[in-house]
């Protein structure tokens, strides 16, 4: 199975099975071990997931149920460096409605498409398959850059009503502005 779903995102890519594996820096016969049966493990499922700009769930449910609207959604979150999740809560749907259009291919209602399509900054058009997806990518701070402390307040914050965050950047500014004053006083 998980061979079958990484042999045709290659295909789709136009790229050799054992180049993949190299250009995720493993050895070319990797891909020939998992022709052969063996399953890599889940930070190489990962890794070729962020390759291909794909969900990690696609190895273990394969693609025969992917839409077209599936495949776009999941290449803007991608491309957007967003998760499902993140999308899904911007929007005001459930994470696990989102989900459901990737893992069994369902639609969302056009409604729900425009609200996609304004989040992203494309015409609906691309949800139907009718154009491709033109969206500028900001760079992104390198996941090496962050700490882990700052993960952990990102995801805290990111649990907090838009008042409660407000509250907490207010205090955040206060206490970046000591230090700053601080730091002069000092120095």
């Amino acid at each position: 199975m998980f061979y079958d779903v990484y042999k045709e995102l290659c295909a789709k890519s136009g790229k050799a099975v054992t180049r993949v594996a190299q250009d995720i820096g493993l050895a070319g016969k990797a891909a020939t071990e998992w022709a052969n049966g063996a399953e890599p493990r889940n930070s190489t499922k990962l890794k070729l997931a962020q390759y291909f700009g794909v969900d990690v769930s696609i190895f273990d449910e394969g693609l025969e149920n992917k839409s077209v609207f599936a495949d776009v959604f999941q290449r803007l979150c991608a491309e957007s460096g967003k998760s499902v999740t993140e999308v899904a809560n911007a929007i005001g749907i459930a994470p696990t409605t989102a989900y459901d259009w990737i893992k069994n291919g369902a639609e969302p209602r056009i409604g729900t498409k425009r609200k996609l399509a304004d989040y992203f900054g494309v015409s609906i058009a691309v949800f139907i398959g009718n154009e491709t997806p033109k969206i500028t990518v900001p760079p992104a701070v390198p996941v090496s850059v962050v700490t882990n402390d700052e993960l952990r307040v990102l995801s805290l914050l990111r649990s907090l009503t838009e008042q409660e965050k407000e509250t907490i950047m207010t205090m955040l500014e206060a206490l970046a502005q000591k230090h700053l004053t601080d730091k002069r006083t000092v120095g």
